[in-house]
């Protein structure tokens, strides 16, 4: 868990990261975000009617939040028995901030 603030100690960023000791994945609503396939995280939350746009490691959502990998979490780490040469990205964090944030 980081904050991250701007100008006039404001908090301008959330940053909430999966650390791998369990327990402490985020969700939205009933949609777990963190300690998942990418892939799946968007097409869930997609079924729910979100829509996001990529950046560079992950995607942005209009409702002020963005899912990121930065790759350290092997899809072999959070699927049982897959292969471990699998190059699906985990989500591994959210930042939650004013969608104008994420356009920078």
């Amino acid at each position: 868990f980081s904050v991250h603030y701007a100008d006039g100690e404001v908090v301008e960023l959330i940053e909430l990261s999966f650390t791998g000791e369990g327990g402490d994945e985020v969700f939205f609503d009933d949609i777990q975000l963190t300690y998942r396939l990418m892939d799946d995280v968007v097409a869930e939350l997609r079924e729910a009617g979100l829509r996001g746009r990529p950046f560079d490691i992950g995607m942005v959502y209009e409702l002020g939040f963005a899912i990121f990998s930065m790759s350290s979490i092997d899809a072999a780490d959070v699927i049982p028995g897959a292969d471990p040469d699998d190059e699906r990205l985990v989500v591994e964090g959210v930042s939650v901030a004013p969608y104008s944030c994420f356009a920078k």
